[in-house]
């Protein structure tokens, strides 16, 4: 690393450093006058900025899609979905006896009309 400010930034003192490791890309390293007694470091860059592509992505356009298309493509997936849920409802859920049994309450989550829409 290169120390390129070499004059005092405060009073007598180099308070302010600015080190590179590639010296060739700095012009014109000085000290100017700044508030009170402390002074500016101040240098410039001969750099260029590195232009990053963005790679080109996969957009989907949804309201271009076969709704129903899909919908019909599920029908076969969804047997098999709903005997897993209901499994996994019977051996992770918790329950509790109801005390009026001749009440119809759903059960939460999807349902057979959500597939029908």
């Amino acid at each position: 690393m290169i120390q390129h400010i070499t004059e005092p930034t405060r009073v007598r003192n180099t308070l302010d450093l600015i080190a590179t490791n590639m010296p060739e890309q700095v012009n014109n390293p000085r000290v100017i006058p700044g508030i009170s007694d402390h002074a500016i470091a101040y240098l410039e860059l001969s750099v260029k900025p590195i232009k990053k592509t963005q790679p080109t992505r996969k957009v989907y356009l949804y309201n271009k899609a076969d709704w129903k298309g899909m919908r019909k493509s599920l029908v076969p997936c969804w047997s098999g979905w709903r005997r897993l849920t209901s499994h996994l409802q019977m051996i992770c859920g918790p329950t509790h006896q109801d005390e009026k049994p001749d009440r119809k309450t759903p059960a939460p989550g999807l349902t057979r009309s959500y597939m029908a829409s």
